[in-house]
């Protein structure tokens, strides 16, 4: 799990530095340093986990996108979930496709926070800019409750 926790670390920095450099709204950067910091709170926290395949409409996203910077396209959304128990680590993969829907660019990416219960949390991913439309795919989730150490 300290291993899981660095990555999401490292790639929430990269994130937030990327982003920072195309910010082109106020709230966009506010919304970014809200989720910097639940993960960091968050990341300290043990847990008691179930790796699992995600089944079939427990969680599933939703999305659109926007332009960021020249050459670059946001592809931001939720990702909901309609199970009883709370989805922690999601993990999602952002494609974008072509004219005649072949895969031109991909990116796996964590969603910043758990998404609890009956609930959602947010997501957005910097794709490099060229394909026409994206799919958004929900890779795998741990399955289970936190608890305190």
């Amino acid at each position: 799990m300290g291993s899981l926790i660095w990555d999401l670390r490292y790639g929430l920095i990269f994130s937030l530095v990327s982003h920072c450099r195309v910010a082109t709204k106020r709230s966009d950067l506010r919304h970014w340093l809200i989720a910097t910091g639940l993960v960091l709170a968050l990341s300290s926290v043990s847990a008691a986990q179930t790796v699992g395949a995600v089944s079939e409409g427990s969680v599933h996203p939703s999305w659109s996108d926007s332009a960021m910077a020249e050459g670059w396209r946001a592809v931001c959304g939720d990702v909901r979930n309609a199970g009883q128990v709370p989805a922690r680590s999601v993990a999602i993969r952002v494609q974008g496709l072509g004219s005649t829907g072949q895969v031109v660019s991909t990116r796996d990416h964590y969603v910043l926070a758990d998404v609890p219960a009956g609930s959602r949390s947010v997501f957005c991913v910097p794709m490099p800019a060229g394909a026409t439309s994206y799919n958004v795919t929900v890779l795998r989730a741990d399955w289970g409750f936190v608890e305190a150490p």
